[in-house]
């Protein structure tokens, strides 16, 4: 009888805890109260509104997965609301943090995605971003947000409607879920271990940091030896060419000032931008200078030019081994929590093939130390160049300078620091000190062409290509800067060899490029096309022509610089190949009989009297 009794309750005890367990689980919650009433009695009101709480949170999920399966952005009035409405929220701004706060991962989880879009206006105290940290780490143990926050990560690279599949086929198959709770964690341990357990092997690594961390560097020191070739990706330095930089700077911008982290960045989004080119910069420069490879390793930095794919990933291509770490919220790299570990090789294939795809035409490669020096040089020049463009730059640089160089503290850092710096200043004082001869009023009169009251952050800054695009009324407009190079009574004409001028005659020219003056960019243009350096310009006509066709980049209207070169002696002529195929010294008589000219060179031969 007693052992019967010890059966029935042991029995009866499982027979709660599942009921308990399930109770607790999304679908659960729906039955919680009837299931608590046959088990325990009477329903409470706090079971009731836990599973309506319980039902509400399923519910954000599903709304903001079919967003981002859809394309949309996360950022929309359900998120809004249920952020608002969280317990969590409340009780925070009630009584400030706390690590004892109470919270489910589920509730920490729209609580981080939710604060990224509407906690500007919220004050909480003693909330940082190790707090926002903390519930981040929460909200990873609840498989709804995992699955949110991946499927809007790989939605960075991949077609939205396999979406949905592969983020849980990724969750399914993991062999172990990462908790990124150090600097130095379980996935760097698991990492080199397969490398050593590999031979000959292809190590992919796409990073989000502006350098490969130390622990990183010394796992691929020590292994070498096991690796043919070692590809690293990260954001491009050339904050002019590229809008990678540029984009990850505007994101982690709009981060509520509170969970910035302390010490880290610099409340100046163009200063910090500068912080991070140098980054990159420093970073590269370290890694082909201190990594030592084996003779037969290859290493190549491969560049990303337009965006960044929104996860980190570690791959060994041979052994079929994937590391991957999902983010792509406006927090970037501090809330990189979680990740995976994958060895399904059909699975891994479908990544990398869609990674791969992705990166085809939105990167560049670096495969040599002397291509990476001469990376490292242009991005320097083009840091200092993007500054050009920054409104009010030399005020803010003068007021956040003294934290630029406290959060750059390595001294090839500081020197990449200064020499962007002194860049930016002989630009100015280019620019400002060059003097130019308006039309028709002789040497008596001097305009000073300043960069800031020219030129300020371009219109609209995404659109496509590097060159300046300003407003024209309802349109858009180019910026183009030529030249008439003279030699007596002679003037050197070109021919042009793309689209839509293929053929036709012009003077050296083209568009400028953002964070040019039309005074810079007749200079490059003038060297890049003819092979001509020189400071000696005037400038003959400014003035906006409509071209009656649009250019390449498909706009008719610009915004002309034209300026006179006068030399005593016939340059040497080195003509750019990719863009021109023929020149000629011609007089007045011969410009009139060059029947096939750019409309832009027909124009300003009838808008300026004395070519």
């Amino acid at each position: 009888m007693a052992v019967s009794l010890i059966l029935t309750i042991q029995a009866s005890s499982l027979f709660v805890a599942a009921v308990r367990a399930f109770a607790t689980s999304y679908v659960g919650s729906f039955t919680q109260g009837i299931l608590t009433t046959v088990a325990f009695g009477q329903i409470t009101t706090a079971t009731v509104q836990r599973a309506r709480h319980n039902r509400r949170i399923g519910r954000i999920y599903e709304t903001l997965n079919a967003r981002v399966t859809r394309g949309q952005d996360l950022d929309c009035e359900e998120l809004r609301e249920a952020f608002l409405g969280l317990r969590l929220l409340a009780e925070l701004r009630r009584s400030g943090w706390s690590t004892q706060v109470a919270a489910t991962p589920s509730e920490c989880g729209v609580f981080v995605l939710g604060y990224q879009y509407h906690g500007h206006a919220i004050e909480i105290f003693d909330f940082d971003s190790a707090c926002l940290t903390e519930l981040a780490s929460r909200a990873a143990e609840d498989r709804g947000y995992r699955q949110l926050v991946l499927t809007h990560a790989l939605s960075a690279f991949v077609p939205h409607g396999e979406l949905d599949a592969l983020a849980s086929e990724i969750e399914a198959k993991a062999v172990v879920r990462f908790r990124v709770t150090s600097r130095f964690s379980e996935a760097d341990v698991r990492l080199e271990h397969k490398i050593r357990a590999t031979s000959r092997d292809r190590l992919t690594i796409v990073s989000t940091t502006s350098q490969t961390s130390d622990f990183l560097t010394g796992i691929i020191a020590r292994n070498g030896r096991n690796l043919e070739k070692v590809e690293i990706a990260h954001v491009s330095p050339l904050a002019v060419s590229h809008p990678t930089l540029r984009r990850q700077s505007a994101g982690e911008a709009r981060v509520p000032a509170a969970v910035k982290p302390e010490g880290q960045q610099i409340a100046d989004p163009e200063t910090d931008m500068l912080r991070r080119g140098v980054r990159i910069i420093t970073g590269l420069d370290k890694l082909w200078n201190t990594l030592e490879l084996p003779a037969d390793t290859a290493l190549c930095t491969v560049a990303l030019t337009q965006a960044h794919p929104g996860v980190k990933i570690r791959a060994l291509r041979n052994l079929t081994y994937l590391q991957i770490f999902p983010g792509r919220l406006d927090y970037a790299d501090n809330l990189y929590r979680f990740g995976y570990e994958l060895t399904d090789a059909l699975l891994i294939a479908r990544i990398n093939g869609f990674l791969d795809r992705w990166t085809a035409d939105r990167s560049e490669r670096f495969p040599s130390r002397a291509a990476v020096a001469a990376l490292t040089a242009r991005s320097t020049s083009e840091l200092a160049r993007w500054l050009l463009a920054v409104p009010d730059a030399a005020r803010k640089i003068a007021d956040h300078r003294e934290q630029l160089f406290s959060l750059l503290p390595e001294p090839t850092a500081r020197n990449v620091a200064q020499e962007v710096l002194d860049r930016f200043s002989a630009g100015l004082a280019a620019v400002e000190n060059a003097a130019v001869d308006p039309p028709g009023t002789g040497d008596s009169t001097r305009e000073r062409m300043n960069q800031h009251r020219l030129f300020v952050r371009p219109a609209r800054i995404d659109h496509a290509g590097p060159n300046v695009v300003i407003d024209n009324g309802n349109r858009p407009a180019h910026v183009s800067a030529g030249v008439v190079v003279r030699h007596g009574d002679r003037v050197l004409v070109v021919r042009k060899t793309k689209p839509p001028n293929e053929g036709r005659w012009s003077i050296p020219a083209g568009h400028c490029e953002w964070g040019e003056s039309g005074l810079l960019a007749a200079r490059r243009e003038l060297h890049e096309e003819v092979g001509i350096e020189t400071d000696a310009l005037q400038l003959m006509f400014r003035g906006m022509l409509h071209e009656g066709q649009e250019c390449r980049y498909g706009v008719a209207d610009h915004l002309w610089f034209l300026f006179r070169h006068t030399t005593p002696e016939i340059p040497r002529i080195l003509l750019s190949r990719s863009e021109l195929e023929e020149y000629r010294w011609v007089d007045r008589t011969g410009l009139d009989d060059l029947t096939e000219k750019t409309p832009a060179f027909a124009l300003l031969l009838r808008s300026v009297d004395a070519l």
